[in-house]
């Protein structure tokens, strides 16, 4: 397997607005891809302040960047437990759909204080999160639920990602 780069896009706050700021970034997104990076991704993050670097919308980015550069995208980190499975199952495969394929997920726990502020109780999170994982990777492949101790969900979702299982998951 060979190495494969990437290139990490940061939104550190500027006070204004993010469409400006993805045009300034898009000769760099187009360098690394003309340049043979695998992907171009961003990470997930909740800014209660002016200091930032990440935000909560990653999906809508890198949306956006798919349609600009034909580029395959990642995500930096997907803060799993911040998210209700089923909603992530869906928003996943949509993203899927929308970058014909070429999406990569990058998956994490997060800070304990964001799992804090979205009600997430720390205890058991780790087996919440695997059982989170497997829930996308059944649903991914056209399962008609999931059964698990911490999460369950009794239906299957359409559209399935354009790949196969879904899109792969780094952890």
């Amino acid at each position: 397997m060979a190495i494969q780069f990437g290139i990490m896009l940061d939104f550190p706050s500027i006070g204004r607005p993010l469409s400006l700021r993805l045009q300034e970034l898009m000769p760099a997104v187009e360098m690394a891809r003309d340049g043979g990076f695998a992907h171009v991704c961003t990470g997930e993050s909740y800014p209660a302040n002016e200091d930032y670097n990440f935000l909560p919308a990653p999906f809508l980015i890198l949306a956006a960047l798919w349609q600009q550069t034909h580029m395959p995208i990642a995500t930096g980190v997907t803060m799993v437990p911040a998210w209700q499975p089923l909603r992530l199952a869906y928003e996943g495969a949509v993203l899927d759909n929308l970058c014909d394929g070429n999406l990569t997920r990058g998956v994490s726990y997060g800070h304990a204080y964001d799992m804090a502020d979205f009600g997430v109780p720390e205890a058991g999170g780790g087996d919440r999160m695997d059982e989170s994982l497997a829930l996308l990777k059944a649903l991914w492949g056209g399962a008609q639920g999931f059964r698990g101790s911490h999460v369950s969900v009794n239906r299957a979702i359409r559209p399935l990602p354009i790949r196969q299982g879904g899109p792969p998951l780094w952890v």
